[in-house]
């Protein structure tokens, strides 16, 4: 940085703690984190199954009223505190620390997930190197007498909805018996799968170098995790739209059904797919912005990177119900069928560090419209809540939907102790902020 520019005492670590090197490796990690299963599928799911392009009206209402604005929130702060998601609203807000250990909560549970997933993505591609697919053929141990190869060209493989009913394909019959191992219920853990277990292994040993030297590792590693993927969904979407039946599944994937907007469900998956597909309140865009030097106009790039995220879920939704189309072609059944089978002192900060002051819109965003949205979205989630099915028909037993609430309410939970107990160990009253060495206090 230089000298005429506005240091924090946190800033003046920055020689030990480091920096992006340029403005490519901090968008480039941005879009990393953003774009993932919430974009390729997630998006597309929901988009099909509540209206269709009716379903991108209240998605851009989101988008836009929490979406947008929250992004450039998380992303200032910690470009503002330079540290890390557990210790930054100790700066802003010394009550609200537990927001930010509440990131690392929701950040763990994130990389755990993530990392099961990347592991089963690592078994394909290693699977993808034998001289036969094995998701193409219903000759393996695993296959059942149900299996039909979605690829012969010696049948006519035409069904209608109830023989489909009794029918799996080669491609579906490797995810559940080749890879999950899916037993008779969550209380029956069955053997240990030591394939997917060495490829566990595997993703966590690479997300360890990506990371071990910090951002100078982390700024290397982005021009791979983050452009791969682009170059994969290009790849993937001129080869999806070539397909026999891609038109048919595009069909499904766009059609409007402006009736589905009176569901209330259709505006609460809408709330849901932002909050998860922009990383919203996990704590890592904090992370990723404080690496910023002090006057990066993230303003700016905020905004563009949740157009990105938009876009690369609009697209990814060609590429995914292409395929399905080409699926349900190839089995003579339906594509849905086939894809049933989850504040003043602040906005002059943001002047100061961006070189423009935020507009009314996100000020009345961050004030009151946000919130609002977020505790109806709330209110909306838990009146109309029922219990996860596993595939719309395994029920999980009482002390699973217990252990799922636990860790669900774990983040909020952390939250509310953690201000109980700063209220608690602090001498002074509600209203008298615990001291600190910066002049940031609260967000009004």
């Amino acid at each position: 940085m230089g000298e005429t520019e506005r240091r924090t005492p946190a800033a003046e670590q920055m020689g030990e703690r480091g920096q992006w090197k340029n403005k490519v490796e901090f968008l480039l990690a941005m879009a990393g984190n953003i774009v993932g299963l919430g974009n390729v599928w997630r998006f597309p799911y929901l988009c099909y199954k509540n209206g269709g392009g009716a379903f991108l009206l209240p998605y851009l209402l989101f988008a836009i009223t929490c979406g947008v604005p929250l992004f450039v929130l998380d992303t200032c702060i910690g470009q503002y505190t330079k540290e890390s998601v557990a210790t930054c609203w100790r700066r802003v807000c010394p009550l609200a620390e537990g927001i930010g250990h509440t990131g690392c909560l929701i950040a763990l549970y994130s990389c755990i997930c993530y990392n099961i997933i990347l592991a089963w993505a690592l078994f394909y591609l290693v699977s993808s190197l034998s001289m036969e697919i094995q998701w193409n053929s219903c000759a393996n141990l695993w296959n059942t007498v149900n299996c039909v190869e979605l690829t012969s060209n010696k049948i006519n493989w035409t069904v209608n909805k109830t023989q489909l009913n009794f029918t799996t394909s080669a491609v579906t019959e490797f995810w559940e018996h080749r890879v999950l191992a899916i037993s008779t219920g969550i209380e029956v853990l069955g053997n240990v799968n030591w394939e997917i277990l060495l490829c566990l292994l595997a993703t966590w040993i690479i997300c360890y170098f990506c990371i071990w030297k910090g951002v100078k590792s982390t700024g290397k590693a982005v021009y791979f995790t983050a452009v791969f993927p682009y170059v994969m969904m290009l790849i993937l979407l001129i080869r999806s739209l070539t397909l026999p039946g891609a038109m048919y599944g595009v069909k499904y994937y766009l059609y409007p059904q402006p009736s589905r907007l009176a569901d209330p469900q259709v505006w609460i998956d809408a709330a849901m797919q932002i909050f998860f597909s922009y990383s919203l309140g996990a704590g890592s865009l904090t992370v990723l912005g404080s690496y910023n030097p002090y006057k990066n106009n993230c303003y700016r790039q905020s905004i563009w990177l949740c157009v990105v995220n938009s876009c690369t879920s609009f697209i990814a939704g060609f590429v995914v119900f292409s395929v399905l189309g080409f699926m349900a072609q190839q089995l003579g059944a339906d594509v849905e069928d086939v894809a049933d089978s989850g504040a003043d002192r602040l906005y002059s900060v943001i002047e100061d560090m961006c070189g423009e002051r935020p507009s009314l819109f996100f000020r009345f965003c961050w004030r009151y419209f946000t919130p609002l949205m977020c505790l109806g979205f709330f209110i909306f989630y838990m009146v109309r809540h029922q219990p996860l099915r596993y595939n719309r028909v395994y029920v999980y037993p009482d002390w699973a939907y217990v252990l799922g609430w636990l860790c669900s309410t774990s983040s909020l939970v952390l939250i509310l102790a953690w201000g109980l107990l700063k209220l608690y160990t602090h001498s002074g009253t509600l209203k008298q902020a615990p001291p600190t060495n910066v002049s940031l206090h609260v967000l009004t």
